[in-house]
C-alpha cells in the first residue's frame, strides 16, 4: 500500500456500486435526475481511485481497471442517455421496464451491470455492426464438454508460457535491458516478451470466461446462445472490434 495513500475503503466501493444500481433502477423523475445518481457514484470512485490504496498492487490495478470502465458505463447510461427506454432486455418491449415495480427494475438494473458485453440485450440506439461472435448452436451438455477442453487447453498453454518467461532473460530480475543485443535470439527473447504478456492476458481472460460459462450454462442459470466466443478469430485481427468480441 502507498504510504502517501488512505486505505482501500471497501464500505465506500459497495456504496458506490448501490448508488449505480438505484440509478438504473429509478424511472425518470425531474426531481430526481439519474445524472445525480452519477454525481455521486462518480465523486465516490474519484476519491478511491485517486486517495486510497489496496495492500496489493495488482489488487489496484484490477479495481482501478474495473472502476475505470464502470465509470464509463455509468456515465453513459445515467446521464448521456435515457436506458429505461433504449435498452432492454430480448423479449421485451422499449420502455416496458419503466411500468414495473420497483423490486422489478432493482433486478433489471442489477441484471444489466452484470452484462458488460450486452448478450441478451438489445441497445435501440447502437450502430448494426455485427461485432460479436456468433452465439453457439450447441446444446447445454456439448457446449459444457466444449469449454471443458478449451479449459485444460488453456491450463497446459499457460504453464508452457510461463516457462518460457521464466526462461527469457528479459524477465530475470538482473537481467539485461531490453533495448540491449543484436543478435537473433535476443531479438526472438523480445518478441517472446511482447507476445508472452499478451498471450497470458488472452489465456487468463478465455479461462475465466470457460469457468463461468461452464458453471452459469451447468446450473442452468443462462442459455448457451448466451455464451457466445470472447475472441473473434486471429485471422480477423486486423481491427480491434471484430477480433476484441
Amino acid at each position: 500500500m502507498s504510504p502517501n495513500r488512505r486505505p482501500w475503503l471497501w464500505s465506500a466501493y459497495f456504496l458506490s456500486q448501490i448508488i449505480y444500481l438505484l440509478g438504473l433502477s429509478t424511472s425518470s423523475n425531474p426531481f430526481l435526475p439519474r445524472w445525480l445518481f452519477f454525481a455521486a457514484f462518480a465523486g465516490i470512485c474519484i476519491y478511491l481511485v485517486g486517495y486510497t490504496s489496496l495492500p496489493s498492487p495488482v489488487g489496484n490495478y484490477g479495481i482501478g481497471g474495473y472502476l475505470f470502465t464502470v465509470f464509463f458505463d455509468a456515465m453513459d447510461f445515467l446521464v448521456l442517455r435515457d436506458v429505461q427506454k433504449e435498452i432492454r432486455m430480448e423479449g421485451h418491449k422499449p420502455g416496458e421496464i419503466e411500468d414495473e415495480p420497483f423490486i422489478k427494475r432493482l433486478k433489471w438494473g442489477a441484471t444489466l451491470m452484470m452484462s458488460q458485453r450486452s448478450i441478451g440485450w438489445i441497445d435501440t440506439s447502437a450502430p448494426k455492426v455485427p461485432h460479436i461472435p456468433p452465439p453457439p448452436t450447441k446444446g447445454r451438455k456439448a457446449l459444457v464438454l466444449t469449454k471443458l477442453q478449451k479449459l485444460a487447453f488453456n491450463v497446459i498453454m499457460f504453464d508452457l508460457l510461463g516457462f518460457l518467461n521464466r526462461a527469457n532473460p528479459y524477465f530475470k530480475l538482473n537481467g539485461p535491458p531490453v533495448g540491449e543485443g543484436r543478435s537473433l535470439m535476443a531479438f526472438l527473447w523480445r518478441l517472446e516478451l511482447t507476445l508472452g504478456f499478451a498471450a497470458g492476458e488472452y489465456f487468463t481472460l478465455t479461462t475465466m470466461h470457460c469457468v463461468y460459462c461452464i458453471l452459469s450454462v451447468g446450473f442452468g442459470l443462462s442459455e448457451p446462445r448466451h455464451w457466445p466466443s470472447l475472441f473473434g478469430s486471429i485471422w480477423e485481427a486486423y481491427t480491434i472490434r471484430r477480433l476484441w468480441g
